[in-house]
């Protein structure tokens, strides 16, 4: 996507360093010459289930109240957690601790004053590492761009008018996502409990997440399948900085249909020796234990690379008895009814929510011939992997969207562009 925008006549130098020009005209005005930031209030004596008006903290609306804390627009800022997402509010509302309100000047237009704050480097004022948090002093003191009043209007219409078609764009690509994966949670359920002839004659199994198989089918066990072993819980202090040691396999390496070696964590060298049992191979079925990583579908992957690695705690791995069934297995845990049954087996009495091996292998699961297994996998790798291109594809797309989106305003709220002739301007893809 391209656009074609007039530069303003003339510019004048700013002496920041970030923004080192503005046009002829702006002005460059401190945060609190366009808004007074305020405290949100603890929300107990005002939450009521069905409130009139919202609630909202650093990650959102989370309740209602029928009393407000303000009722003009307003632009809300994360003062601890999420400190990074402007809020636009422009009706009543009210906020908690967590969540600074804005009460803005007449001199300023509201939705380009939020336009500007979506700028904000908050990255460079956050406070703390752990929690991330942002002080009335900084926020007050940030310098922004400042047209006149009109202007501020113009360039906020237009920015209304060119987000709000990106973001109905957005919406359908994001809805393309999730009929893309809803197809491919079909066609592996369909694979995996049906087969590929749609004619089979089927039979009863008295299982409730496998009511039905084909008849020349049987049903086992997992653990007459394969072996499952948990990792291990190695202790703070054998983790190195050093990346000549062996890696530890933790949930984060583990991703849907692939390993991710973003987050990387080493173990002494000489631990891989000394822990056969917790050795990963190239080929073993690997996969994540805990409840919150399998909310949405079982975190599991297929070791794809040889090398020195051991398996951390909260996951497990298995190996089949026989290694034609490691595929099947694999499009087994990625079934959407198989994902379901799994987590109504977590044990959630504990502080850390899991599952046991020794319930993972009690779970019932279909077993076609071999050769039939090897159809019917060869075929789910050819059909998901179109899928997945195709994902690939639109996540691009949602990306450049974003990054188009994010450029666009600044360039508006900056002066980079000239918006206020609307005649003029044109978005073309």
């Amino acid at each position: 996507m391209s656009a074609n925008y007039p530069k303003y006549e003339a510019y004048k130098e700013t002496g920041i360093e970030w923004l080192p020009q503005v046009p002829e005209g702006w002005e460059v005005k401190k945060f609190k010459y366009h808004a007074k930031v305020c405290n949100g209030k603890d929300q107990k004596a005002v939450l009521v289930e069905d409130g009139v008006y919202s609630i909202f903290g650093s990650g959102g609306e989370f309740g209602r109240a029928n009393e407000y804390l303000y009722n003009k627009p307003s632009v809300l800022l994360g003062r601890k957690g999420t400190i990074d997402r402007p809020l636009f509010v422009d009706k009543p509302f009210w906020t908690v601790d967590t969540m600074f309100y804005t009460e803005i000047s007449n001199k300023t237009y509201p939705r380009y004053f939020y336009y500007s704050c979506l700028g904000i480097a908050f990255d460079k004022y956050q406070m703390g590492s752990a929690i991330p948090s942002m002080t009335q002093e900084d926020l007050s003191g940030i310098e922004f761009p400042t047209p006149p009043l009109p202007e501020q209007k113009a360039i906020a219409a237009f920015l209304d008018e060119k987000t709000g078609k990106i973001d109905t764009l957005l919406a359908k690509l994001t809805r393309q996502k999730e009929l893309l994966t809803e197809k491919r949670t079909a066609l592996i359920n369909r694979a995996v409990t049906r087969g590929l002839n749609p004619n089979a004659p089927m039979k009863e199994t008295g299982i409730q997440w496998l009511p039905q198989v084909p008849e020349h089918w049987e049903v086992k066990k997992l653990k007459y399948i394969g072996k499952i072993t948990s990792g291990n819980a190695f202790n703070s202090n054998v983790f190195t900085d050093k990346n000549t040691g062996c890696i530890a396999i933790k949930i984060s390496n583990i991703q849907t249909m692939r390993m991710d070696w973003s987050d990387t964590s080493y173990l002494a060298k000489d631990l891989y020796n000394k822990f056969p049992n917790f050795q990963v191979y190239k080929g073993d079925l690997i996969f994540a234990l805990t409840r919150p990583v399998i909310s949405s579908g079982i975190k599991v992957s297929i070791m794809d690379e040889e090398g020195e690695y051991l398996l951390n705690q909260r996951n497990a791995l298995l190996r089949t008895h026989n290694k034609s069934c490691l595929d099947w297995m694999y499009f087994i845990m990625l079934d959407g009814q198989f994902v379901q049954h799994f987590q109504s087996i977590i044990d959630t009495t504990g502080q850390q929510p899991n599952v046991s091996p020794i319930d993972i292998g009690n779970i019932n699961i279909p077993l076609p011939p071999e050769i039939e297994q090897k159809e019917i996998t060869d075929f789910l790798r050819k059909q998901t992997a179109t899928i997945d291109l195709l994902q690939s594809k639109t996540d691009k797309q949602i990306e450049l969207l974003k990054e188009y989106r994010t450029s666009l305003i600044t360039s508006a709220v900056t002066g980079q562009i000239k918006v206020t002739d609307n005649q003029h301007m044109r978005l073309s893809a």
